[in-house]
């Protein structure tokens, strides 16, 4: 009960304070049906949409919990968003740092249309924005949409959903230093960091969201190594977990584990 009081105490502030989208406003879109594709007003500005409920949950992530919030001497800090989705962490990005220089993927066809138009529709400049999935080559691939968060490059998929996309291998875009390198890539996280491991030294923030697929095994602790390895010290978040494994693990998709991973320079 004292946490559902609190997250209802941090809506009302946020309404009240008139920065977004209120609680009330969660409501009606946790209603909808899931993956359809809708505009809504975030700020004032029209807001494409892929999914309402996984679009409410980014939202309490990014806007409430604010858990992409950094300093930056710089008053352009460049951002590397690798799996951009819609658009929100952009927009969260550019409402502390509006000047913050972006370079941004999305490999999905449709969330990319939308993860442009967002974009264009809040004015945001400095934005590079690349249809592409960031990987260990830049050799076309499978990729297997979902129509919302968890779109994933799946070379062993078919059907209608799978589609080919291009790809563009990360570690040549750590040729520069980077303020922030997001890493939210549904999976594919721990081959392109084995990839980038000698290349991180650019980078002076990371986050990586780990994702354990049930039916492969787990590389939390190699990707915990590289981490370690190139210089950072590291703090972890659950993002999703199952609350009693013991009694059976009930996993969300094909994923039987998520953990947020942040990653920082201890001087």
């Amino acid at each position: 009960m004292e946490k559902i009081i609190k997250v209802i105490a941090r809506n009302l502030i946020f309404i009240f304070k008139g920065k977004g989208l209120g609680f009330i406003d969660k409501i009606r879109l946790k209603l909808k049906g899931r993956y359809t594709p809708m505009a809504i007003k975030v700020n004032g500005k029209k807001f494409m949409i892929s999914d309402a409920s996984s679009f409410v949950a980014m939202y309490e992530e990014l806007f409430i919990k604010q858990i992409y919030a950094f300093k930056s001497d710089k008053k352009d800090p460049l951002i590397v968003d690798c799996g951009a989705n819609i658009g929100l962490s952009i927009a969260s990005f550019k409402r502390v740092f509006p000047d913050a220089r972006v370079i941004a993927y999305e490999p999905d066809n449709e969330i990319f249309e939308m993860l442009k138009s967002n974009v264009e529709s809040a004015g945001y400049t400095n934005v590079e924005l690349n249809k592409k999935a960031v990987w260990i080559s830049n050799e076309p691939l499978k990729f297997l949409s979902d129509g919302g968060l968890s779109g994933r490059l799946d070379e062993g998929a078919s059907g209608d959903r799978v589609v080919t996309v291009e790809a563009q291998r990360l570690k040549e875009v750590l040729n520069q230093p980077i303020d922030l390198l997001k890493i939210d890539i549904e999976g594919a996280e721990h081959s392109v960091m084995k990839d980038c491991a000698d290349s991180l030294g650019q980078v002076k923030l990371l986050f990586v969201e780990y994702h354990s697929d049930i039916n492969e095994p787990q590389e939390l602790q190699m990707i915990l190594d590289i981490i370690t390895k190139a210089g950072f010290r590291y703090h972890i978040q659950e993002a999703y977990v199952n609350q009693q494994p013991f009694l059976g693990i009930n996993p969300m998709l094909h994923m039987d584990l998520q953990l947020n991973i942040f990653a920082y320079r201890a001087n």
